[in-house]
């Protein structure tokens, strides 16, 4: 590649890493208003970890003239993102104690995007389960669509099927298409699709299952007109927004599925002691429906929350709906 010409009058800050102190090639990346980093590093490493890499030092294009770690060969990546490349060749070299132990869900993006651009997903793959795992519990942060893209082109099946998971069950807002896939063309729309319907559908059902609750109270008593059971109903839907999952679609667009079950524990049940209805606690309905009111509302909804699942990274794909023991890495 061509050197790119300066325009600037002050020369940018130069950050020198030597992976290869013997290395016959230095990566020139980043200058012209952005610090220019310098890495040396060995072509042989790299041309063992990326076909790129090896048809750009092996197969008579100019970067691989005359490799000498005497004279190392300056080779611009004027386009590549410099700290992404910095990882990478980290990673290829065997420099662990360098490579980061986090990384940003931006960071990992465009990580994610040079590894594809040089076929050497394979190279990070056990680093960067580490990191998306890490990136797992922030799904409602702004941004973290992205993920999405990362587990999908780094082929990470489990991170991938809790990760769809999570987006289902946990986040607050849509899943936004354009930002989950970081600016490529490679994520398939159907999966943001799939995860923005089965969210739909699972708060629907939430919404469903808390009105239903109170349902039996209502139809299953001919005390109905008693104060009892009146308080009964106002108190159960004035605790739901005591406890802010009022009004229900919002509330329990907010909230994950471990908060929405501690705030049901703090529904408010009639009991003997604030029972002000004439009949004895044995015979009256309230008393006797309430007890189980919470109970049978969080199993319902545990059973809601127990039909969604992960989406199959292998099934996806190949384009199935079904699992297949052979092809499928993640049991569904």
């Amino acid at each position: 590649m061509d050197s790119p010409k300066e325009t600037d009058d002050n020369p940018p800050e130069t950050i020198e890493v030597v992976l290869d102190k013997r290395g016959d090639v230095i990566f020139e990346l980043g200058g012209i208003g952005q610090p220019l980093t310098r890495l040396r590093v060995s072509s042989k490493v790299l041309t063992l970890a990326s076909p790129v890499f090896d048809a750009m030092f092996n197969h008579g294009f100019a970067e691989g003239q005359n490799l000498s770690s005497a004279s190392p060969r300056v080779v611009f990546l004027r386009e590549d993102h410099s700290e992404s490349m910095t990882i990478l060749c980290q990673i290829c070299h065997i420099r662990n104690q360098d490579v980061p132990k986090t990384l940003t869900v931006d960071l990992l993006a465009e990580l994610t995007i040079l590894c594809d651009k040089y076929d050497c997903v394979s190279a990070i793959q056990p680093w960067s389960v580490l990191w998306a795992r890490e990136l797992l519990p922030r799904t409602r942060e702004p941004g973290s669509e992205k993920l999405l893209f990362i587990a999908y082109r780094l082929e990470l099946p489990m991170i991938f099927f809790q990760l769809t998971e999570t987006l289902v069950k946990d986040r607050e807002s849509k899943v936004n298409f354009e930002i989950a896939c970081a600016g490529q063309d490679s994520l398939p729309t159907r999966i943001v699709d799939d995860i923005e319907e089965n969210r739909a559908e699972r708060r629907q059902r939430l919404v469903n299952a808390i009105i239903n609750g109170i349902t039996p109270i209502l139809k299953g008593s001919k005390a109905t007109s008693h104060h009892c059971v009146r308080e009964l109903v106002s108190e159960y839907f004035f605790s739901l927004a005591k406890v802010d999952l009022w009004p229900l679609l919002e509330g329990v667009s907010r909230y994950s599925s471990s908060e929405i079950f501690q705030k049901l524990d703090s529904l408010t049940a009639t009991n003997e002691d604030n029972c002000e209805c004439d009949y004895s606690s044995n015979s009256c309905f309230a008393v006797s429906q309430s007890a189980s009111l919470v109970h049978t509302l969080k199993e319902e909804i545990k059973a809601i929350e127990m039909s969604y699942t992960g989406i199959c990274l292998d099934c996806s794909m190949a384009g199935r709906n079904s699992y297949d023991s052979k092809i499928c890495r993640v049991k569904h």
